[in-house]
């Protein structure tokens, strides 16, 4: 496979930072950190490949079948929307094919980090820059995610208000990357890594953070360690997708404590 960006071909941990920093740049990349490990975990030996635990994620899904991983592009800006300003900054877009077509493939990194602010803070900020900017899209940006991401939430799923609005930024930039590639499947991913400086409570909560969005968009009661792959699970769609490619949501976690042999 081949990893690059507009700036070059990445073929070691050194180039990655060289041509797809962090926006921390040295501050975020560090050992134990997202930004270094995801790439580490992809620039294992002498040329990038996928790490072995990915691909095994795809291994019992009927869905998929041979998953090969043809190129990807860190530090990736996806727009999934009208609004200007940053676009949804993925830390890894992947082109992959299997026995039954082209799939979209996005990863979000997690070392030492959460998922962002819960809906109902992200709501409170954005409603105060539009009354300090009139102009301000943040609520208008949220509202249009919230309709498109989240159903009806019924009797038993949890309010919109306790689910993070990064995994909502990060699943409309896999869909938006889908549509981009053409293709009918995609897949986002959540590459979790154990390291000697891993903080278990944040990685706990971001465990519970995930099965909280799982349950409010699919009604999937997740109990599961890592690795999982659900899907396809169906989203309402508009106002951002006027027909959503089937979406498959994991996670997997690559044990960085452990020597690669």
């Amino acid at each position: 496979m081949m990893i690059e960006t507009h700036r070059g071909a990445i073929t070691s941990v050194e180039s990655w930072f060289e041509f797809a920093p962090p926006k921390g740049r040295e501050k975020q990349w560090v050992d134990g950190f997202s930004a270094k490990e995801l790439a580490k975990a992809w620039c294992r030996g002498s040329t990038p490949a996928a790490p072995a635990e990915f691909l095994a994620l795809f291994d019992k899904h009927p869905d998929f079948e041979g998953v090969e991983i043809v190129s990807g592009e860190p530090e990736a800006r996806v727009r999934f929307d009208n609004f200007g300003g940053e676009p949804r900054n993925a830390d890894l877009i992947l082109r992959a094919t299997d026995a039954y077509g082209p799939l979209a493939i996005s990863v979000e990194a997690k070392g030492h980090e959460d998922f962002g602010s819960y809906l109902g803070e992200a709501a409170a900020a954005a409603l105060e820059a539009r009354i300090e900017n009139p102009r301000s899209n943040a609520l208008a940006r949220l509202e249009q995610l919230s309709a498109a991401l989240l159903p009806p939430r019924g009797r038993e799923r949890p309010h919109a208000r306790m689910i993070r609005y990064q995994l909502l930024t990060g699943i409309a930039g896999a869909l938006a990357w889908a549509e981009l590639s053409k293709c009918r499947r995609a897949v986002f991913v959540i590459h979790e890594f154990l390291t000697p400086v891993t903080d278990h409570a944040r990685q706990e909560e971001n465990a519970r953070d995930l099965a909280a969005f799982l349950s409010r968009t699919a009604g999937i009661q997740n109990e599961r360690p890592a690795p999982f792959l659900y899907g396809p699970i169906s989203v309402p769609g508009a106002p951002l997708f006027a027909n959503p490619p089937q979406l498959y949501i994991g996670k997997v976690r690559t044990d960085a404590r452990v020597p690669v042999v």
